[in-house]
């Protein structure tokens, strides 16, 4: 509605300008033309009566339209959000080309599919009830036509992206933990002898990993201060069948042994839950993709690692 008032104001204020502009004209004109005393052209001195009043009144349009797109460029300031977030979400979906080259969207399909987001989005009491229900409207009609052309075995892996993606843009993930769970260890030589190891079946690589892993933020010290020794706790973890979960436990029982709090509320543990993905791609990256899955789950929300069945009349 403010939209279409503003193009109206546009509208107006062209033709008014248009007017003002023929009067001018007009005037000039009579001026040119006049012969003898001005005071005694009737025409003339009517028509600059007239273009007098005409003025004022355009003056006053002005004045009222000027006041009418301060208040729309203050509701569209309130909507900036949305359109970072859905901004975002493009490179999204941008960024899968690389995955597979077939992978391509275009900007006008996506443009078309956020108009399709507002308008099945619920209203709000306020600006941000109304901001929220916009973005969870358009991140689940994304994910599910998206998820309508990937393989299958891509359809995790575009969820898991969706998050981060999000989670960067709302300051809530560090770009370089991301990047550290996703490439590991990019050094060519370990910077010093391999830390003590669990098990028999662990790599070189899985111990530069979590050398390298120390030299990021939320990690200085970790080997020293969670690692070694309790050598026999990781060794526990190796082996166990849910080791994301003794993890987590390991790590809560280590914070709780320090300085938290008395109680048993998960949010007082040493790392965020995607820290602790780092952590367990160090000792079990074999375990990474089943807990990728539960971290999105428990994100975004179980709907978003359930793709939804074809439904060919959708598609059309």
């Amino acid at each position: 509605e403010l939209e279409a008032q503003r193009e109206k104001l546009v509208l107006e204020d062209a033709e008014n300008k248009a007017q003002l502009k023929a009067i001018e004209d007009q005037i000039l004109l009579l001026l040119r033309n006049a012969s003898g005393n001005l005071l005694a052209d009737e025409t003339l001195i009517d028509t600059l009566s007239q273009s007098k009043v005409t003025s004022n009144q355009i003056e006053q349009k002005v004045k009222i339209a000027a006041k009418t797109q301060d208040k729309i460029a203050l509701v569209r300031e309130g909507y900036k959000r949305v359109a970072y977030y859905v901004a975002c979400l493009f490179f999204c979906i941008a960024d899968l080309s690389m995955i597979d080259p077939m992978y391509q969207y275009s900007m006008e399909w996506y443009v078309n599919l956020f108009v399709l987001g507002i308008e099945k989005a619920e209203k709000g009491e306020n600006l941000e009830e109304r901001l929220g229900h916009l973005n969870d409207s358009f991140t689940f009609i994304l994910y599910q036509n998206v998820c309508r052309s990937l393989f299958e075995k891509d359809k995790l892996l575009f969820s898991f992206l969706l998050c981060t993606k999000i989670m960067i843009s709302l300051g809530k993930l560090d770009p370089g933990i991301l990047r550290f769970l996703l490439a590991g260890n990019t050094a060519m030589d370990l910077e010093k002898p391999m830390p003590p190891t669990p098990g028999n079946g662990l790599t070189e690589k899985i111990g530069g990993d979590r050398l390298a892993m120390q030299h990021i933020g939320p990690f200085k010290g970790f080997i020293d201060k969670y690692f070694i020794g309790a050598l026999d706790k990781w060794q526990h973890i190796y082996d166990s069948k849910t080791p994301g979960e003794d993890i987590d436990q390991l790590l809560l029982d280590a914070k709780y042994a320090e300085d938290a709090p008395p109680g048993d509320d998960a949010e007082h543990a040493a790392f965020t839950p995607f820290e602790r993905l780092c952590i367990l791609r160090c000792v079990r990256p074999d375990m990474i993709v089943p807990r990728v899955t539960l971290f999105v789950a428990e994100e975004m929300g179980k709907r978003y690692i359930e793709p939804p069945p074809f439904d060919l009349m959708a598609c059309y």
